[in-house]
Formats: structure tokens, C-alpha cells, sequence
């Protein structure tokens, strides 16, 4: 899950707006990926004993880092969209009901994508099907729960202090 909510930045700023954030997170992720693996490149000292855990923790997979970004940016594109879509359809009221759907189906989008491109083959199908229905689970119960915060921050319109 992402750390900002692109339905909150699109009830506020609109669609496109949404869309760069989306694109910046992209880029930071990508970013985040070549600075770890550029250090993970220098050759540590004989005393340094944190350079296996450093490469345990960065040193991860190009498909789980590829996953990752496949997943975040259909998704997050995904979610704009359903959210403009529910709200065109709803005629700007019912927000618990166009953040819901569209982060919904946005997560299972997530999730899917995710897991196929990181485990597909590694683990055998009943775990992978356990990783996703139990992802897509704990996601759907963060989303519920975000439902009133959606609401308290959109008491607070852009330019408001």
C-alpha cells in the first residue's frame, strides 16, 4: 500500500494532480532501488559486520523490485481512475462509497499483480494463493479503516489553514 492516499489527492486536486503523485512515488521508488544497489557495489571494510544484513535487506530480487513497481503504478492508475468514475457516478457525494470501490479494486489489482510477478513459480500455487488472499485481507481491513480519516481530511479543502 502506498503511504499518501490518491483518493484524498484527487478530491482535492483533481485527477491529474493524483496522476503526478503517482509518477513521483514511481521515480522515488526507483530511485530508492539504483542508490541501495550502487552502495551495495562498494566493497566493505573486513571489520564492517552490517554488510551482509545490508545486502540481506537490499539486496533484493529484480523481479520482487520489479513486481513492486509493475503493481504500484497500475494500481495507483487504477484508483484514480475508479475514483473519478464513482464520483462522476455518484454526483460528488457518498465518499465512502467511491474510496471504498476504488481502493477495493485497486488493492486486489495490487495484489495480484505482486504476487505474480515476485512468486509465480517460487512457492507452490496453494501458498501463493495464501499470500494473496491473506495480503489482499489485511489491505481491504486498512481501507475500511481509513474510511473516517478520508472524511476528517476532507473537511480540510486545499487553502484551508
Amino acid at each position: 500500500m502506498v503511504f499518501f492516499s490518491t483518493d484524498l489527492l484527487s478530491e482535492h486536486y483533481g485527477k491529474e494532480e493524483a496522476k503526478k503523485a503517482v509518477m513521483l512515488g514511481l521515480l522515488s521508488l526507483v530511485l530508492t532501488v539504483v542508490y541501495m544497489q550502487i552502495a551495495l557495489l562498494f566493497v566493505p571494510s573486513e571489520a564492517d559486520f552490517a554488510q551482509p544484513h545490508l545486502e540481506a535487506v537490499f539486496g533484493v530480487l529484480p523481479r520482487v523490485v520489479l513486481a513492486s513497481m509493475v503493481a504500484y503504478l497500475v494500481s495507483q492508475w487504477h484508483d484514480i481512475w475508479a475514483f473519478h468514475f464513482w464520483k462522476a457516478r455518484t454526483k460528488d457525494r457518498h465518499l465512502w462509497l467511491r474510496n471504498n470501490a476504488s481502493t477495493m479494486t485497486s488493492q486486489l489489482l495490487d495484489t495480484v499483480i505482486f504476487c505474480t510477478i515476485a512468486f509465480w513459480g517460487i512457492f507452490p500455487i496453494n501458498v501463493w494463493i495464501q499470500i494473496v488472499v491473506s495480503t489482499y485481507l489485511i489491505k481491504m481491513l486498512v481501507a475500511f479503516l481509513d474510511t473516517p480519516f478520508i472524511y476528517l481530511a476532507a473537511r480540510f479543502r486545499p487553502g484551508d489553514a
